[in-house]
């Protein structure tokens, strides 16, 4: 049985109840990969998918979910040059060049910016329900450490001085 089946449920309803807000074509699952297909891409790449992902592909192969709050797409062979080599590509978030990665060495994913890890998740469920949040329009709670406050009060200061965006 699939594990995945009530995430993608789930997922495939809210997104139909969003229809008014996103419009008819702002969401789409296309047809699931099949076991083959999977393990074929694995011998080819030499990499092992996480099992919750690859639960998920046999689901859908390719989804986008409420226009640009998320897509999810079966791994390409050749990965982009802007990728850490440890990262797969597996789907675009919020619409503005983050992307959905799992790691192959942790096996966790991670949403990765404009080089740097925005944030990290143990399991794809995690992802998905950070999804569902967007869509509901939940407001996150952002935590910032000290040394991200330091680092953007550098930054403000260097753009005041003029020194960076000219």
């Amino acid at each position: 049985m699939n594990t995945m089946k009530k995430e993608f449920d789930e997922m495939v309803k809210l997104c139909e109840e969003k229809v008014e807000e996103y419009g008819e074509r702002a969401s789409y699952f296309m047809e699931p990969a099949t076991e083959e297909e999977i393990l074929d891409w694995e011998n080819k790449t030499g990499i092992k998918m996480p099992e919750d992902y690859r639960e998920w592909l046999k689901l859908t192969a390719n989804c986008q979910m409420c226009s640009t709050i998320a897509s999810l797409v079966f791994p390409e062979l050749v990965q982009p040059d802007y990728l850490p080599e440890d990262y797969v590509l597996i789907g675009y978030v919020i619409g503005d060049g983050e992307v959905l990665c799992f790691s192959k060495n942790t096996r966790r994913y991670v949403r990765y910016f404009e080089g740097r890890d925005n944030k990290e998740y143990n399991t794809f469920i995690d992802f998905l329900n950070n999804v569902k949040s967007l869509i509901k329009g939940e407001v996150p709670k952002i935590k910032f450490t000290d040394d991200d406050i330091k680092e953007m009060l550098a930054e403000l200061e260097a753009l005041e001085k003029g020194e960076i965006g000219n």
